[in-house]
This record gives structure tokens, C-alpha cells and sequence, in this order.
């Protein structure tokens, strides 16, 4: 009893996955495992000096930290999604081109066909409506002199923009000689005659500072009262009549505001020194990188050697209004890996800012918060965000002040590179301006921030030995960004963003303090007449010039031709000051640039797909601790499993842990591989750019010398809502004509061995289903190659499909001859076998099922197949016969004449098959000719155990039915047809030997399905029949579970399959509950019986007698329906005893 109820509870469930074992030298090559992170890494393989007879690889995935995900999401356990996760490995020995175009010319803020151009300096024009003032004769005027210094207070010549603040006290002023009241002008000193300030600007601020501030400047708020493009004829004092004046209450202290815009002459003015900051000067021009969907400027690994708990990423920011907010980055830095490692969503197309930062266990850190326009787009803003993983800390500052913050941030910052204006992969452009980008590997605090972000960072800074880049960005020109800090970690810019420069008033950063103030009269007065003549002044502003750079082709590559400086020609606008356009100024070409296309390859190191292979939905799965292994044979890589090679997964290599290791089987292959390569690069493409051949056009592959044998592999996956549920016929056509090679790209996924998952896994798909490998199309074009070129083309068939993409790989692997001439091969032990691959087949007590292959030259016609279980009672042998052509396969039964075959004394459970005799002969090479598989015993059932199946229909019984079949596949029990939401018990007493239950669902959605709640539910279990006449579950099956549910068991000791069968006995009452009809099935009983129903007090309420002969199936009809509902006994008595059923009448 012991024995069987261990039997009983430890065989019901195949408890791990084994690998079929072939007696041979195995060299195993360990690559990613569950703790890498980054799901990749370089890995050393044998060399190309051995000689190996077949390679594997074995791919396990588990669960996250071996958890069951029950509340969505990717972080933990398996993730809730299904993702595409693809192997890559690369080949640095061999080239992939992928067919592309270029413009001929590339023009820095130019996007049009034509570009007209003039090697002279061209110039955007501003109106400006000035005023000059002029007072009659003074009635009555005050003054009062502030300084009388002889400091030199001299503005660089050089520059066209500035901005300057004076700060006088209100004791200042009113010492010397004015009350509160109209002030009507000012004096200041010039040191020389004949200076020139073009579009000066006066304007005062009242204020109570006693000092200004670099670091928190007074940028609005002022006055303006004085607009003319002035020019100083004497030196000394000069007046500056104001045009409005300011009312001056007597008691606040005055900053007095010069900004002029154009280049200076002689601006130097006499001054005063004083004991604290009394003044604010802009230093030199202050330029800044304009992005308008193009260009950005990249960043070397060196500047992020130091970084990898603390970052500082800071900079100003003007987004463009019009355009924003759409889905953007101001910078990103990605990792050796090239995964994101650092990166700024200013903004995302949903209006929120977005900072993500550190990499480690396949993801980044992040926070994220919805941010008002004006925070991004419109203004100049001061961003910066900062990141410390020892403590967890990640911040966004807005204009100096802590903005949003996140914890439990602890991932790592390993940065390789960067690059400002768009994502790595140069989408995701900025739109907007940038300046003063700086980078520390400390995370600064508010103060600090808030302290500098207005100023020019020098040593003063307190964190200065933490800069590591500083990018001021105030070259003229060029293609470099200059690192001012110091380390000299210049950045290259590309496409070349526009750099554009503030104007007088504009500038608001960049401030030089000083203690010199110039003497200035404040001038307070009343003439007979004062006049203001508006005067109309046309500035002109330099442009940049464009960047023109020519391209050609040299060997099918894109090279640059040609770099040369433009300026752009046409119409000039003429802007106001409210940057309106109110006229334009016409500049005549000297010559013009047509743009055209270059086709091009793009070259790049060979990156292989080696397994395509969908990740399953992961809510509510578990894959146990050992995860799930998946075997593939990858035996036409071996040119490319080689030497140092680097191994990485890619989309969603997240989604669980994975291991993956390669056995190398020493030995000698049916032909050597001699050549492996992509035909077309590994590439997602559009439905229309498949059949329009944008991508995948025409190639041409050529004949090798040592090469005998040329096959193609054909790996496709469908995706979005029409190409993953939409079937097409996918094609390769050699030489043109007719489509030679015609394949539906389709899936079943409803007998998915990974079963059930949290989405629709049954759903049949293109090419692939959650947790499965793709499909591979392979095709021999060996004859085509003998002519020693071929034009190859891949497309697909059918309409068009819109919101269709597919992933395609297409490869050739080429051979040399056959090394043997008479030669098989097993490939595969399907069952029994532990292999996840197969577990909706095992395990099993009747015929194995091995699959053979023919690797030999001649066709395979007869093979001798001697199979047995290690340490059995008995052997077996089969003599296949067919028709193989050279490295065809076919699956081949192998009978049994016992379930005793499968009896062992070895502890271990381990299935052998061994062929020979290929066409009659002898073997030519051995060591493939033997495979052993580790499997696990069916349920056991002792004889005379009686057992019900339980069977609940759920509300679409006509696509559910059952069957029972013995070892020879005699059917000795079934039902279909069935009624809807009815239960059905169905008592069997079989006599000893192998059972296979299967269960089938014709619409592939099992007994239930989440997708499909209409549908209602159903179950499905084996119950056990005790003495006492109960029902004691103890084999429930899963309701979802698609296609099909196989289960075998074993009943009692039995002899061979040619033995007499014994009795049969079968019992069902149903429909349970019923509405009146009572069916009653039996099978297997003798003699005469009575049939009745009895109220639940005993009372007789119905007797049917019936005889039995033979082993026929007989169906009787008792009938309740005049009855009252409630529950019944339906009663069958014999001369061997009595047996009772409930029935409840609904």
C-alpha cells in the first residue's frame, strides 16, 4: 500500500527536464547565466581546429529569483508580457551591408531640395523704432554726481552683445543733491571721444539690495527708458535724455541697466571702486546649439570614467513652443552594452519629463512627472538631474530649486558615451536650444545648484574637482564643443545644429561681479519743450554659416567628398522687436546645390541570430526552480561558434533569467560546415517595404570552392495587430521566375508545452508563440549554386497589411560533400523523455517515438532500431523501412509488446535506441547511431482499482470529447457529444495494462479560457472509488489547456499486449444535474440487472430490468421528469452486488 501511494503521489507530474545523452566527448561552453544582467557578454569557444559532430545549445529560462508574478508588471517573476527575445552572436571576421540612402549633400539647418548660396556673409535684419530726445531750454534741473573715480571701466570692443548693471544707494543719490521725484536723465563719463554704443538701452529697477549677485542676477522688473543707437562725439559726461521718465521714490536704491546689440566703439567709461559688488557685467558673447530635429553633439567614454554611484547632468533649456511636447531626449548615454544608461525625456509626448539613470538586472532607474509648457518650451529653463545609488537618491531641479526626487534608486552608472540633442540612436531628437551643459560625477546639492547655475563655473565652485565636463558652448564655429573644464573631453558635433547667440537684454546668465561702478549724474529736470523723434534703425546680425557637406561612393561605402562653409542665400528676413517678419532683403545667389540620393551599403561587423524565441506571458506561471530547457540544434553556426565571439540577448531579455551553454559533441559531422552568413542583415521591416523590396532586395550570393552543399535558412516572426494574427505566404525565389520556395509563416500554439500563461497563448500567431521557438524554413539550393552565382529574393505574398511588421533573418550555410555514404542518425527521443519540448507527451507507458535522419550520401531505405531501457527485463527491435533522401528526418513509433518494457532495477530511468544496418549494410560511422533519454514513470494503478473521470462541459460541449485507449490503440472508452454546463461521472474498472486518456478541445481553448468568459467553465480530473462507495480526487487536470490534454497510466501487472484482454467495466450516469431524462450507460456487467431510482428515504420510485450479453455498450432511459427537483439515488443491482449514484434533479 505504501509503495502504490507513492507511486500515486510521486509520478503524477513529471518533476524535471532532461536532455536526451548521446555516449560521446562533450565539451560544454557556459555563457550567459542567471545572474548577468546585461544578458550578454565575450565569450571564448573552441577553436576551428577540432572537429565536433554536432552542436548544441541549451537555453533555460526561469522565472525572476524563481517567482511567481501574481500582480503584472516586468519587475518581478516572469514578466507579464510577451516579448520577442532573440540570440545574437557577432562575427568580427565577417561583414554585413545593409542597403541605404544618402543625401549627396548634408546643410546645417537646411531641409529643402535646392540650396542657394553666397561665399559673402549674409545678415537677419531687425527694425528697431528708437527714440532721441531732445530738451529746450531748463527751466529748472537738479543733479546729483555718484563717483568721481578715475577707474577704467572698459566693455570688450569685440563683442556685439552685452549686458551690464550698476547699483547705487538711495544716501548716494540724495547726497548728492536730489529728492524723490521724476528723474528725466542720466550722465555717465566717457574716457574718449568718438565712442559708438549701437542700440543702447537704459533701463532702472528700484530695489533694496545694497550688493548684486552673479549668482541671482535681476533680470526683470526694470524700466526702460532710453532706446538709440548713440554715438558719443566728446569724451567726459554725455547725457542720455530719457524718453519716459522714471518716478523715483527718494528712498530705494536704483540699478541702472545698459544693454546694447552690435559692435562698440571706445565704450569705456570713467568709474568709481567701491567696497562691495555694486556691479553685474556680461562677459563674452554668449552662444548656444539651436536643435531642430537634427544634429546632436556626442561625448566620449573618457568623460564618464569617473561616474559610477554619483552623476550631475545640468544645463539651460529653451524648448521650441511649436513643436513640443513631442516624444524627445536633450541627451543620452548608453552603456558598453548600449543600454541606456543616463537619459533626459525634456519632454515625453504625454508633457512629462522623464530621468533615467544606472543599469543593472535589465533595466534602469527612473522618475518621471508631468511638467507645466512653460517649464519646457518657450523659456529659458536651468535643469538638472542628479543621481546618488549609494543612498538611492534620484532628483529634478527646475530653475535651482529640488522639483521632483525618487528613492530606492540604487543601479550603478556605467556610461560609455553620450550624446546631446537626441537619443543615442539619434531619435527621439530635441527640439529647442541648449547651452551650458555640464557634467559631475558628484549628485550637487540644491544650494549649490541654485548658487551656479548663473554663473561661469571656475575654481571658486565647491565641487569644482568633480566637473568632468563643462561645455559652454560658445564656439563661433566648427564641429567641436571645447570642454572647459579642463580635462579636455571635447565633444563632435554631427549634422551640425544650428549656433545662434543672445542679444543685449536676452542675456541673463554669465555675469562677471565687480566692485568698480561708473560715475554716473542723475539728472531730475523741467525744460520749456522737450521733443521725441522716433528714429527707424535697421540692425543686421551676421548669420552662421552653413556647413555643406558633400558625399560619394567608394566600393558601394559612403565616404565624405567635400566640407565647405555657405551662407545661405534668397530672402533676408527683416524682423521686429517682436521677432516678427515685416520685410525681407534680397541676397542673390552666386550658386546653387541640387541634392540628390546615393545608394549606399552600410557596413558593419555580421551580427547572427541564433534563436529566435518568443518569452511566454508570465502572470500567474511558474517555471520551478530549475527553469525550462529548450534544446536546439545549432550545428550550421560552427564557423561562427569560433574563437572569442560576443553573445548577447536583445528586445525582451528582461522578461526572465536565463542561462544558455553549448555542448560541443566531438566526432565528425555528416558534411563539414564550411561557410555561415546572413543573406540580408537581421532587421524588423514594414509589410510595404518587404514587397517594394526597400529592404530585402535582390542579392547576389556566390559558389564557395571547397563547398558541395548550399541551404538556406528562412527565420520570420509577424508582429503588430495584422502581422501577428493575419497568416502570409512568405517566399525565396532564386534567379527570378517562378517563387521556388513558398512558406506559410504560422503557428499552432494551442499545444504549447508551457501551459497555462497569463495572456492569450493559445491564440495561433506568425511564426511564433509566447514561450516557443520560431519555426525555421529551410531550403536546399545546392543545383541552383552549381552555376556558380544565384540572385536570391525574399518577399512576402498577399494584400497589403497595414500595422504589420516582421522580424526576418535569412541565412545560408554552406557544406562541403557528405562524409559518409551509408549513414543514420538519431536525432531526437521524443518519448519517453523529460524534455520540455515534449512534455505534453510524456510520460508514457506505450511505444516510444524517436526521430531518425538519414546523414549519409545514398537514400535511406531500411534501418535496424534495437531500443530498451537500461537494467529492463527485455529488449526490443523494429525494422524500419522508407524512402529518406539525404538529411531527411522522420519520426518512427517503435512498437512494444509489454508495458513490463519499461520495468527497471536501475534507480534511474534511462531509455536507449541504437540503429543500424543502414540500406542493409554496414554503419559507416557509429558514434551517432545511439541516444539515451532520462524519462519518469506514468501513473500506476493497482488491478481492480475501480476510478471515475469526471467530466464538467462548460457552455460549448460539441467541441469537447474523450478518449481511452489500451497499448494496441484499441479505444475502450469515449465521449463526445455532450450536453452543455453538465458533470459527467464515468465509473471504469479496467483490467491490467497501459491506458492513454486524451482529451481534446476542437476550438483550442481548453475547458476554460480568461480570453473567452462566455465560453464558461468546464473540468476535467480522475477520481478513486473506495470501498465506502466515495469519490477521492487525486488527478485533477489544468481546464486551460488548449489543444489537448495526454495522460497514460498503467493498471496492474500485466504480460504482453497479445495476452486475452479481461473485462472492461464502465458505468455513467447523465446528464448530472438533469432536467427530467436520466441516461444511464454500462459496459463490462453480466446477467440480469435491475436499474432504479429511489427518493432519498428509500422509497422506489422507477425499476427498469435489463440483461446483458456480450461486451456491447447499453444505454437506458429512467426518467424524473414528473418528479419534484431535488436529489436522487439511481440504484443498479445484480447477483454480484449493488452500486449507487446521486442525480440531481434540477
Amino acid at each position: 500500500m505504501m509503495a502504490m501511494l507513492k507511486n500515486l503521489l510521486s509520478l503524477l507530474l513529471i518533476i524535471v527536464s532532461s536532455l536526451s545523452i548521446q555516449a560521446q566527448d562533450t565539451i560544454t561552453i557556459q555563457t550567459i547565466t542567471r545572474d548577468n544582467a546585461e544578458r550578454a557578454g565575450t565569450y571564448t569557444f573552441p577553436d576551428g581546429n577540432q572537429s565536433f559532430e554536432k552542436i548544441l545549445m541549451i537555453y533555460n529560462i526561469r522565472c525572476k529569483d524563481n517567482i511567481v508574478n501574481t500582480t503584472g508588471g516586468n519587475d518581478v517573476g516572469c514578466g507579464e508580457w510577451d516579448y520577442s527575445c532573440n540570440t545574437f552572436i557577432s562575427d568580427p571576421t565577417q561583414t554585413d551591408s545593409t542597403r541605404s540612402e544618402h543625401p549627396t549633400h548634408t546643410i546645417s539647418g537646411f531641409n529643402g531640395q535646392t540650396f542657394e548660396y553666397t561665399t559673402q556673409p549674409t545678415y537677419t535684419y531687425y527694425q528697431y523704432e528708437q527714440q532721441e530726445v531732445t530738451n529746450g531750454t531748463v527751466i529748472n534741473e537738479a543733479t546729483s554726481s555718484v563717483g568721481m573715480g578715475t577707474e577704467s571701466l572698459s566693455l570688450p570692443e569685440e563683442e556685439e552683445s552685452g549686458r551690464i548693471q550698476f547699483l547705487y544707494s538711495a544716501d548716494q543719490i540724495i547726497s548728492g543733491g536730489l529728492t524723490a521725484g521724476e528723474l528725466t536723465g542720466l550722465r555717465l563719463e566717457f574716457i574718449e571721444e568718438l565712442a559708438n554704443v549701437p542700440n543702447l538701452r537704459i533701463a532702472l529697477k528700484a530695489t533694496n539690495k545694497v550688493e548684486l549677485d552673479a549668482s541671482d542676477p535681476d533680470l526683470d522688473g526694470f524700466t526702460e527708458v532710453y532706446f538709440l543707437s548713440t554715438e558719443v562725439a566728446t569724451s567726459g559726461m554725455n547725457n542720455f535724455n530719457f524718453y519716459e521718465n522714471f518716478a523715483w521714490d527718494g528712498t530705494s536704491n536704483l540699478i541702472i541697466q545698459l544693454t546694447f546689440a552690435g559692435e562698440t566703439q571706445n565704450f569705456d567709461l570713467n568709474a568709481t571702486a567701491t567696497q562691495t559688488v555694486h556691479a553685474l557685467l556680461s562677459g563674452e558673447e554668449d552662444r548656444f546649439l539651436e536643435f531642430s530635429g537634427y544634429g546632436n553633439a556626442e561625448i566620449g567614454s573618457e568623460a564618464f570614467d569617473e561616474i559610477e554611484n554619483e552623476l550631475t547632468i545640468s544645463f539651460w533649456s529653451k524648448g521650441d513652443e511649436t513643436v513640443l511636447p513631442v516624444n524627445s531626449s536633450a541627451f543620452e548615454g548608453f552603456n558598453e552594452a548600449g543600454q541606456r544608461s543616463a537619459n533626459a525625456h525634456l519632454p515625453w509626448s504625454n508633457g512629462q519629463v522623464y530621468w533615467d539613470c544606472g543599469f543593472a538586472e535589465g533595466n534602469y532607474d527612473r522618475i518621471n512627472k508631468v511638467a507645466p509648457a512653460s517649464a519646457y518650451a518657450g523659456n529659458w529653463s536651468h535643469w538638472a538631474f542628479t543621481k546618488n545609488a549609494t543612498t538611492g537618491t534620484m532628483k529634478i531641479f527646475l530653475n535651482g530649486e529640488e522639483w521632483h526626487s525618487g528613492s530606492g534608486k540604487t543601479k550603478p552608472i556605467y556610461i560609455d558615451a553620450m550624446k546631446i540633442g537626441s537619443a543615442f540612436v539619434e531619435s527621439n531628437r530635441h527640439f529647442g536650444q541648449l547651452d551650458n551643459f555640464r557634467i559631475w560625477n558628484k549628485a550637487l546639492d540644491e544650494a549649490t545648484i541654485r548658487n551656479w547655475m548663473y554663473r561661469e563655473v571656475n575654481e571658486q565652485h565647491p565641487d569644482y574637482e568633480n566637473l568632468q565636463a563643462n561645455y559652454r558652448m560658445n564656439e563661433d564655429g566648427g564641429n567641436v564643443l571645447v570642454d572647459a573644464s579642463g580635462n579636455g573631453y571635447d565633444a563632435t558635433l554631427t549634422n551640425n545644429p544650428t549656433r545662434r547667440s543672445l542679444r543685449g537684454r536676452d542675456i541673463f546668465k554669465g555675469f562677471t561681479a565687480s566692485d568698480i561702478v561708473a560715475n554716473a549724474v542723475f539728472v531730475s529736470g523741467t525744460y520749456d519743450e522737450t521733443s521725441i523723434e522716433t528714429v527707424t534703425y535697421l540692425d543686421s546680425i551676421e548669420n552662421n554659416p552653413v556647413l555643406v557637406t558633400e558625399y560619394g561612393t567608394e566600393a558601394n561605402e559612403l565616404v565624405t567628398v567635400n566640407e565647405t562653409y555657405y551662407f545661405a542665400a534668397g530672402e533676408m528676413n527683416i524682423l521686429n522687436e517682436a521677432d516678427e517678419v515685416i520685410g525681407t532683403v534680397s541676397v542673390t545667389p552666386e550658386g546653387s546645390i541640387e541634392i540628390g540620393s546615393l545608394e549606399y551599403y552600410l557596413k558593419q561587423s555580421m551580427e547572427i541570430e541564433l534563436l529566435s524565441l518568443v518569452t511566454p506571458y508570465g502572470i500567474g506561471l511558474d517555471l520551478g526552480d530549475d527553469g525550462k530547457s529548450f534544446v536546439f540544434d545549432v550545428t550550421d553556426y560552427a564557423p561562427v561558434l569560433r574563437g572569442e565571439r560576443d553573445l548577447y540577448l536583445s528586445f525582451g531579455k528582461t522578461q526572465e533569467e536565463h542561462d544558455i551553454k553549448f555542448q560541443f559533441i566531438t566526432g565528425t559531422p555528416p558534411r563539414e560546415v564550411v561557410g555561415f552568413q546572413n543573406v540580408w542583415p537581421f532587421r524588423r521591416s514594414g509589410y510595404a517595404d518587404i514587397q517594394n523590396d526597400v529592404h530585402f532586395e535582390p542579392r547576389e550570393l556566390k559558389a564557395v570552392d571547397n563547398a558541395a552543399f548550399y541551404k538556406l535558412r528562412s527565420a520570420i516572426t509577424g508582429h503588430d495587430q495584422n502581422g501577428e494574427f493575419v497568416p502570409r505566404n512568405h517566399y525565396v525565389n532564386v534567379n527570378g521566375g517562378p517563387q521556388e520556395f513558398v512558406y506559410q509563416v504560422w503557428k499552432e500554439c494551442a499545444d504549447n508545452p508551457i501551459y497555462p500563461q497569463g495572456g492569450t497563448w493559445t491564440f495561433d500567431r506568425a511564426g511564433w508563440c509566447p514561450g516557443a521557438a520560431t519555426d525555421v524554413h529551410e531550403f536546399d539550393i545546392s543545383e541552383a549554386m552549381s552555376s556558380g552565382t544565384v540572385m536570391v529574393d525574399y518577399g512576402v505574398n498577399g494584400a497589403f497589411l497595414s500595422a504589420a511588421n516582421y522580424l526576418v533573418s535569412n541565412q545560408l550555410v554552406t557544406y562541403g560533400p557528405y562524409n559518409f555514404n551509408n549513414d543514420a542518425a538519431v536525432v531526437e527521443v521524443i518519448r519517453p523523455s523529460k524534455r520540455v519540448e515534449f512534455e505534453r507527451l510524456n510520460p508514457i507507458c506505450n511505444e516510444p517515438v524517436v526521430v531518425i535522419r538519414n546523414t549519409g550520401a545514398e537514400t535511406l531505405t531500411s534501418l535496424k532500431i534495437d531500443y530498451q531501457v537500461i537494467g529492463s527485463y527485455s529488449s526490443e527491435t523494429f525494422l524500419w523501412e522508407g524512402n529518406l533522401g539525404s538529411m531527411e528526418s522522420e519520426e518512427v513509433a517503435l512498437p512494444i509488446n509489454s508495458t513490463n518494457f519499461f520495468a527497471t532495477n536501475e534507480e534511474q530511468r534511462v531509455f536507449e535506441v541504437s540503429i543500424s544496418e543502414p540500406n542493409g549494410v554496414v554503419d559507416e560511422y557509429a558514434p551517432n547511431n545511439s541516444m539515451r533519454s532520462e524519462f519518469e514513470l506514468p501513473l500506476f494503478l493497482p488491478e481492480g482499482f475501480d476510478f471515475q473521470i469526471q467530466l464538467k462541459t462548460n457552455n460549448r460541449p460539441a467541441e469537447t470529447n474523450y478518449t481511452i485507449t489500451d497499448l494496441a490503440g484499441n479505444v475502450v472508452m469515449s465521449r463526445e457529444n455532450l450536453q452543455a454546463n453538465t458533470t459527467y461521472d464515468d465509473d471504469i474498472n479496467l483490467p491490467a495494462g497501459c491506458y492513454s486518456i486524451e482529451l481534446n478541445d476542437s476550438n483550442d481553448d481548453g475547458l476554460s479560457y480568461w480570453f473567452d468568459p462566455a465560453a464558461g467553465s468546464g473540468d476535467f480530473g480522475i477520481r478513486r472509488i473506495t470501498s465506502a462507495g466515495l469519490n477521492v480526487p487525486f488527478q485533477q487536470f489544468e481546464s486551460e489547456f488548449g489543444k489537448f490534454i495526454r495522460f497514460d497510466f498503467t493498471v496492474g501487472e500485466i504480460t504482453d499486449v497479445e495476452s486475452e484482454q479481461a473485462n472492461v467495466r464502465f458505468l455513467s450516469v447523465s446528464p448530472n444535474p438533469t432536467d427530467g431524462e436520466v441516461r444511464i450507460e454500462l459496459q463490462g456487467f453480466e446477467g440480469e440487472r435491475n436499474l432504479e431510482i429511489l427518493a432519498l428515504d428509500g422509497r422506489l420510485l422507477q425499476r427498469k430490468v435489463v440483461r446483458f450479453y456480450g461486451e456491447e455498450l447499453q444505454t437506458h432511459f429512467l426518467s424524473l421528469a414528473d418528479r419534484p427537483a431535488g436529489i436522487y439515488l439511481v440504484r443498479i443491482t445484480g447477483a454480484d452486488g449493488v452500486i449507487t449514484k446521486q442525480v440531481v434533479k434540477q
